[in-house]
């Protein structure tokens, strides 16, 4: 998401007003705000994209992708819109069209942890393993703190035939995101293929109770 935008005109008025529902979650009411910005101002790239995010956690993905694309447009060098649009394309399952819109995004802003990240599982889906792992690694790298990377590098390892090693990313997630609920699942998966049966029943167990807390906190954001 791109944030407040300098300026006193009214389109920048509205851009500004529509920040805050879209970081809050009210994702239909900043399309509605966004929507008004753009009627007063057509060149805004910042509002296309922060619509396009907006619409992509709607789950509006052609609306999405068309916005990205558009922002695209008018600045070609913002990268977050090539890193949008290929998470949306991973949506969509065109992992093609996604490899190609964060690899420019990577050309654009290669200290990205978490489109570094994404990267990897793209290469990962299509199994091209060790560019993956590499990747992976690079994102940890960038920021030791982004725990997705850590998740998504013991997916990478199990996939690899590296289960030793997933459990240690896989606990260092949760290390850093108790609440991770895929990183417990992950983890007593790989103590199930080492047979490790107490240790796999106590991460599933917890992949449960973790999966169920983050429901009822996140219902009331959606809406649900």
């Amino acid at each position: 998401m791109l944030s407040v935008c300098i300026g006193s005109n009214d389109a920048a008025k509205r851009f500004n007003s529509a920040v805050v529902p879209l970081e809050e979650g009210r994702f239909e009411e900043a399309i509605s705000e966004f929507d008004l910005a753009l009627f007063l101002d057509g060149s805004m790239a910042p509002a296309f994209h922060n619509r396009a995010v907006a619409e992509q956690r709607t789950g509006w993905l052609t609306a999405a992708i068309k916005d990205y694309a558009r922002s695209i447009e008018l600045d070609p060098d913002l990268a977050l819109s090539y890193a949008g649009r290929g998470s949306a394309y991973i949506e969509t399952g065109d992992l093609s069209s996604a490899l190609e819109d964060l690899n420019q995004s990577m050309a654009l802003d290669g200290e990205s942890a978490s489109t570094r990240a994404e990267l990897g599982m793209v290469l990962l889906n299509l199994c091209r393993t060790e560019k993956a792992l590499s990747s992976l690694d690079r994102a940890i790298e960038l920021d030791p703190e982004y725990f997705p990377g850590y998740g998504s590098r013991g997916i990478a390892h199990g996939r690899a035939g590296q289960t030793q090693l997933a459990p240690a990313d896989d606990s260092k997630a949760i290390e850093l995101n108790p609440s991770h609920s895929l990183a417990y699942t992950n983890r007593g998966s790989a103590h199930l293929l080492q047979g490790n049966m107490e240790l796999a029943v106590a991460d599933l167990d917890q992949e449960n109770t973790t999966a169920y807390a983050n429901r009822g906190w996140s219902a009331p954001r959606s809406g649900n």
